[in-house]
């Protein structure tokens, strides 16, 4: 399992969710949106979402779940497949972490 977090500069969130991470010693790969702008972008059409820390987990080679902060009440719970993605909506940074810990 590889995961990804995919990060903005001066981001609370993305600074919380990558100590968390660091404090469960898992290993990541942390990919600052501010310096590639071209792949979040891609990120931000496939999962709808605009909201930041995002979390991409490639658990085999042909499937990978991708966790966002949903924008409202209604996306939470939610998900749907694009290509080898499931996108899942999560309403905050301790589920992305609870879902982590069951995979």
């Amino acid at each position: 399992m590889k995961i990804i977090l995919y990060s903005l500069d001066g981001c609370a969130l993305c600074e919380s969710l990558r100590n968390k991470l660091k404090e469960r010693s898992l290993t990541f790969t942390d990919i600052k949106c501010n310096g590639d702008i071209s792949i979040c972008d891609t990120l931000e059409s496939i999962t709808a979402c605009e909201m930041y820390p995002m979390i991409k987990i490639e658990t085999t080679a042909l499937e990978n779940l991708i966790m966002c902060i949903a924008k409202d009440h209604n996306q939470l719970g939610k998900n749907f497949k694009y290509k080898n993605n499931t996108i899942y909506y999560v309403h905050s940074i301790n589920n992305m972490l609870d879902a982590i810990k069951k995979l």
